[in-house]
């Protein structure tokens, strides 16, 4: 079987997980007004959160080779990620830029959307290796990493230049395809153990 990563879509416990567009602009927008800080801690986040500005980040977060997808249930976005640093040569890429909807944040759409994008990603797409990385500072998605049952790797010290000029240090994490049986198994677990994300509508 080849590696062979592509858009997704795909519905689980309520959530489709789509190929991101210009389409879902209203919906995107509103959903990120919810906590105006949730792009801070992104290496390049929006210019700002001009409407202008955000309709100019999402172009450049669907366009190629990056594979953005959104969250949607009932016509609204819960939040969005996408599949990048992407190596045909040695079948592995990273799930990333990842945001959820303040209401949602602590219930079951993270595990939710990550079973579906990692097991396209081992299953569909034929990866060997599915990586994470997040800022040092960024302890909401370290835990929420540890939580799904992600292995820490290790830290890249000084390791991206962001958008204030600075070096941030970078968190690895990462699930390979050996493990994908019991992590999947384990990961619908902690979808059965958290807060339903609906009761949060």
């Amino acid at each position: 079987m080849s590696f062979n990563p592509h858009p997704i879509t795909k519905t689980l416990h309520g959530v489709t997980v789509e190929p991101l567009t210009l389409d879902h602009f209203n919906a995107y927008y509103e959903a990120l007004m919810l906590d105006p800080q949730t792009m801070d801690l992104y290496s390049f986040p929006p210019k700002s959160l001009s409407p202008e500005h955000i309709r100019e980040f999402i172009t450049e977060r669907i366009a190629a080779p990056n594979i953005t997808q959104v969250f949607t249930a009932s016509g609204k976005v819960l939040g969005a990620s996408s599949y990048y640093d992407i190596s045909h040569v040695n079948h592995n890429l990273e799930i990333g830029y990842t945001w959820m909807a303040a209401p949602y944040r602590g219930t079951n759409l993270n595990p939710i959307v990550k079973l579906v994008m990692i097991q396209s990603a081992f299953e569909d797409f034929n990866s060997e290796r599915v990586k994470f990385v997040t800022s040092s500072k960024n302890l909401r998605s370290q835990k929420a990493m540890t939580n799904i049952g992600l292995v820490r790797e290790g830290t890249l010290r000084r390791d991206r230049l962001i958008a204030d000029g600075t070096y941030r240090d970078t968190v690895v994490f990462s699930v390979i395809k050996p493990e994908w049986p019991e992590f999947k198994t384990n990961l619908e677990s902690v979808i059965e153990a958290k807060p339903d994300w609906s009761l949060s509508q």
